[in-house]
């Protein structure tokens, strides 16, 4: 984890890294979670961001502590799914562990994130193979 990372989010890596297909990263410079490759939980400044469902989108952003999440790592692509939430210095244990168990519950069905090739790999590693289908 980054220098500088809460001592909440360390707990809650912590606690995560016992579920199932949990990995902490580093994405795009903030401390993460992910499962089976999949990021679901990060910190952004001090904030907890997490990905949910609708469900869980909607509950949190009728919070006054949760907004959507526009900041994301530059040139980065997120999908609505993701949301920051102001994290209550009072309860910030409990509080990550439930929204990270939320994310965790949502990201954990989803089709595992394939490892991309290093940056210092070689161009030719980091190309389609000719004759693959662009998206």
């Amino acid at each position: 984890m980054p220098t500088g990372t809460p001592e909440w989010f360390l707990g809650f890596a912590r606690l995560a890294a016992t579920w199932e297909g949990v990995s902490t990263l580093e994405w795009s410079g903030m401390p993460a979670v992910a499962v089976n490759g999949n990021p679901f939980a990060a910190v952004w400044d001090v904030d907890l961001v997490v990905r949910v469902d609708a469900a869980a989108r909607e509950r949190a952003l009728s919070r006054p502590s949760g907004r959507p999440f526009d900041g994301g790592p530059e040139g980065t692509k997120l999908s609505r799914d993701w949301i920051q939430l102001a994290v209550p210095s009072s309860a910030a244990d409990r509080f990550s562990e439930e929204w990270g168990r939320i994310a965790f519950d949502f990201c954990r069905n989803l089709p595992p994130r394939a490892a991309r090739p290093e940056a210092s790999a070689p161009a030719d590693a980091r190309r389609k193979k000719p004759g693959a289908k662009r998206k």
